[in-house]
């Protein structure tokens, strides 16, 4: 006699296996593009929060200096969230030879929170092409270059979504895995977007047309959210232009940003991403989020009840039916990414998955949390 918990489990590996199955097509509908060909001419704006981010601020801004791309049609807007270090000195000693780098100031202890630091800096903006990025992110030489021609390509989007990878250059276990993690969440993006029914995105790499922005502007939700400056931003756009987003499928284009350095940090960052998930009004988001969570909640619930009654292989039966589910998507985002090698954590990453989703879940309810000192 099949018990509850197993029909449950059943009937969510089943919508589990057709949802992976969508966006695995979704990631092989659109093929990488690398063309840099294009010659059009188009001013750019790329639009930075910071808080505290003095050790970051030189790589990055000496990355966007160096850009393959027309400088004279660059600007470029630190928007600095009354940080409590040296940024704003940093970025104004840069600006001295660097003239398109400006710099919008936040009085200290007047907490606008990152979304308003950037919207401060989407205002500002003079650009044709505005585009996001992180103080710890690392850019190709061509990343503005592979922009500006994703928006000039056949698709025409409005907005487009960038590839982003976890740097794991130091090689340990945590960072590796940390890459492994992102990699299946960009997987997910990336087929979601290309079937179109975008769910994520990430302000690490983002770009949009400064006329659909303005478009967007007024209808942006979740305003009690300090953070989640992204996802807010593609759901408006979704409404807006549903059909002109695309997932920008090129390896001149990837973002690399720093991994967390501590569980406890690493957590935290999942913590906001789950709680800002309150504010989301899309449809289809929000389906796939309770989904993967209602799927992870369960099998977590399986293992521990048969490891509990010593039926190890059991309970570990379920993790083995999402392993081969994951795999395809998996092996094909991390070719992109040039990350194979990564794979080889994948057992580990499928086994301790369940575990880190349900407690992100339950500690982003239940648990305050805060940035960079900040409660959000």
């Amino acid at each position: 006699m099949i018990d509850a918990l197993t029909i449950i489990l059943i009937v969510f590996s089943f919508l589990y296996f057709f949802l992976i199955v969508i966006f695995t097509w979704g990631w092989n509908r659109k093929p990488e593009k690398n063309d840099l060909s294009c010659n059009e001419k188009k001013t750019v704006s790329v639009i930075i929060a910071v808080r505290n981010e003095e050790k970051n601020l030189p790589e990055l801004l000496h990355n966007i200096s160096s850009q393959n791309y027309h400088q004279e049609l660059i600007e470029v807007i630190i928007c600095d969230d009354a940080s409590e270090d040296n940024s704003v000195s940093v970025t104004e000693n840069f600006s001295l030879t660097n003239k398109n780098i400006r710099i919008i100031t936040t009085a200290k202890g007047a907490s606008i929170g990152k979304k308003g630091a950037l919207k401060g800096g989407f205002k500002e903006a003079k650009g044709e092409i505005l585009i996001t990025t992180d103080a710890d992110c690392n850019l190709n030489p061509n990343w503005i270059r592979s922009i500006v021609n994703g928006f000039n390509s056949s698709y025409q989007p409005k907005f487009i979504i960038g590839p982003v990878l976890i740097d794991y250059k130091d090689n340990s276990i945590f960072s590796r895995f940390q890459a492994l993690e992102f990699i299946s969440l960009q997987g997910s993006t990336g087929g979601a977007s290309n079937i179109g029914f975008p769910i994520m995105c990430n302000g690490a790499n983002l770009a949009i047309t400064r006329e659909t922005w303005l478009q967007a502007e007024n209808t942006l939700k979740g305003s009690r959210y300090k953070s989640g400056d992204d996802i807010f931003l593609l759901q408006a756009i979704k409404k807006i232009c549903p059909d002109k987003i695309l997932f920008l499928k090129n390896q001149e284009s990837v973002v690399t940003t720093k991994p967390s350095e501590k569980l406890t940090e690493f957590l935290s960052q999942r913590m906001r991403w789950a709680g800002k998930s309150l504010g989301y009004s899309d449809f289809f988001s929000l389906f796939t989020g309770a989904l993967i969570g209602g799927y992870n909640l369960t099998l977590l619930v399986w293992i521990i009840k048969h490891f509990v009654s010593a039926q190890p292989m059991t309970a570990l039966a379920f993790v083995g039916i999402k392993m081969i589910i994951d795999f395809p998507l998996m092996l094909q985002t991390s070719i992109f990414f040039k990350s194979r090698r990564l794979m080889s954590l994948y057992p580990l990453l499928s086994l301790i998955y369940p575990f880190y989703v349900s407690i992100t879940l339950f500690s982003s309810i239940f648990i305050p949390n805060k940035w960079k000192k900040r409660a959000i």
